[in-house]
């Protein structure tokens, strides 16, 4: 709902006279989109739903899944046939069979060399194969939102049949960048990987061009995680992240051309910051309002917190309607759900809130009432006994009967 939102609120901004919003970033790249990084909204795309080939980026989720399943210092084997299932000539860390990383070295190596050996072996060491750990990758992608995804690698080395859209990998990314030690090995430019039993110290650098060096053209200050990727098919790639203040923005771009990736990020991620504000319109337990309900003031507070990004001096122009419950009655609980706020800007709706009563207010005392209530129960009572009484006099009738007819039985027997 909030891409659908944002994407009209732009539409309106742009043409309604506002000096507020600029006209929207210039992408050369075939597929981009700028995203909302708390709230998922899309602050700008372009064929942000095209199916593409993702390359090296699709490390990202791999990296995610590592996170989830392992420790940093959990040891990872690398298996006999890993350097054979890689590209040859791709990037690499040069694994050798039976060498031993760990999770956080093997993270390094395939966040920051890229390499897709790197990937295989975190591939086979959580689900045993590369094909078990794609359909694991498939299964997470869905889950964080990303439907038109599939994988069926961990390193996003060409198949027909690996691919996503802008969109996708924007919702992918949004999971990650709540991962710190996701956040840190994505701006990290240098590592080094410890000597091994077969090999010596490896020294890991950076090629990408947003964090490497604060004098590169397209360093980017803001950043807070960035993956690179390419291959011949799926041309350059980039996913980054990119926080200032409040506001914490995503971007994608797919299917582009050399540096033209970085000018695309960087014209995304400044139209973002230079256009978009992030704005709380509720807290948790917020009184939002006090209305008159059976005699007394009731206080409706805010479920739960909402965040919305919207354009820049527009907060002013946000307004909240209150509706309560047509159906809200007495006794009344406290957290009872009696309503929902809705929040519209310009008059499109950007959000809502369920409203929660700060109170409980009993029913008052009504002599009616207990009276009915008083004879609903004696009645209750009468015709409880009643049945109970018919049963009672039921089971001795058939007791008598059952006495009279042996009774006559036995005389009948007496006469022989």
């Amino acid at each position: 709902m909030f891409r659908k939102v944002l994407l009209t609120l732009a539409a309106l901004f742009l043409f309604s006279g506002s000096n507020t919003v600029n006209a929207q970033p210039l992408v050369e790249s075939e597929a981009a989109i700028l995203m909302d990084g708390n709230t998922g909204q899309v602050l700008f795309e372009k064929n942000s739903h095209d199916i593409h080939y993702p390359a090296s980026i699709t490390k990202i989720l791999t990296a995610l899944i590592l996170v989830e399943n392992t420790d940093p210092s959990d040891n990872i084997i690398v298996g006999e046939d890993v350097p054979f299932l890689i590209e040859r000539g791709s990037s690499q860390v040069y694994l050798i069979p039976g060498e031993v990383l760990t999770a956080e070295q093997m993270l390094n190596a395939l966040m920051i060399e890229s390499a897709n050996d790197a990937a295989v072996a975190i591939a086979q060491h959580i689900s045993g194969s590369i094909e078990e750990f794609s359909a694991l990758m498939n299964k997470r992608a869905k889950e964080l939102g990303a439907t038109d995804t599939n994988f069926t690698n961990p390193s996003g080395l060409h198949d027909d049949n690996h691919y996503t859209t802008a969109y996708d990998m924007a919702m992918i990314m949004k999971e990650v960048i709540t991962h710190p030690e996701l956040r840190d090995v994505m701006t990290t430019i240098n590592y080094k990987i410890p000597k091994t039993q077969h090999q010596e110290e490896r020294y890991l650098w950076t090629k990408n061009r947003l964090i490497r060096s604060p004098s590169n053209e397209y360093y980017y200050e803001d950043v807070t995680a960035t993956k690179t990727g390419f291959t011949s098919m799926a041309g350059n790639t980039l996913v980054t992240s990119a926080a200032r203040d409040s506001l914490s923005l995503i971007t994608v771009v797919l299917k582009s051309r050399g540096v033209m990736t970085y000018i695309d990020t960087c014209n995304m991620l400044d139209y973002g910051f230079d256009n978009f504000t992030t704005t709380v319109l509720s807290e948790p337990n917020q009184l939002v309002k006090s209305i008159p309900f059976a005699g007394e003031n009731l206080d409706l507070l805010a479920d739960n917190r909402l965040v919305c990004t919207i354009p820049k001096d527009q907060a002013s122009l946000i307004d909240a309607k209150v509706l309560v419950s047509e159906n809200l009655d007495l006794p009344l609980d406290k957290g009872e759900v009696v309503g929902e706020v809705v929040y519209t800007l310009k008059g499109i709706e950007i959000g809502k809130v369920a409203l929660l009563s700060a109170q409980a207010i009993s029913k008052p005392f009504n002599l009616i009432d207990l009276v009915k209530s008083v004879a609903g129960a004696a009645f209750a009572i009468l015709l409880a006994s009643y049945s109970v009484l018919r049963v009672y006099v039921s089971r001795q009738n058939r007791k008598i009967r059952r006495r009279k007819k042996l009774k006559k039985i036995k005389n009948e027997y007496s006469k022989f």
